[in-house]
């Protein structure tokens, strides 16, 4: 997904905001709509600059380049081997760090990478 946010004086910025499903884009859609922040889907961005983040999918973004890419919640188990892994699991890994590779050449100037550990079960 891709986002671009507005400088303080009001002139479109290129930031984007890449996400992986479509359950978090929506996610992500619905977090910076309540923060107040317009939002701009990949699938309507014509390559201009405009008012708002521009959020959309790992694949959508394949081919774009933004000023600044902002990965907030990206698969750390994506950077672990593979041993012990079926065919498949492996198979699966490796699409899910092609298309983590291509979100991450989004950026230009900056990429800003989050990740989340999972809270211990009880």
């Amino acid at each position: 997904m891709s986002s671009s946010w507005t400088s303080r004086t009001g002139a479109p910025t290129r930031r984007s905001r890449t996400a992986g499903s479509v359950r978090a884009i929506g996610r992500y859609r619905d977090l910076l709509t309540a923060s107040g922040l317009p939002v701009c889907p990949l699938e309507r961005y014509a390559g201009h600059a405009v008012e708002g983040v521009k959020l959309g999918s790992y694949r959508r973004a394949k081919g774009l380049e933004f000023k600044r890419v902002y990965l907030p919640r990206y698969d750390t188990s994506l950077l672990t081997g593979a041993e012990g892994l079926s065919e498949t699991e492996r198979e699966r890994r490796e699409l899910g760090r092609s298309q983590l590779f291509v979100a991450m050449t989004r950026a230009r100037d900056t990429l800003w990478l989050g990740s989340v550990t999972p809270a211990a079960q009880a």
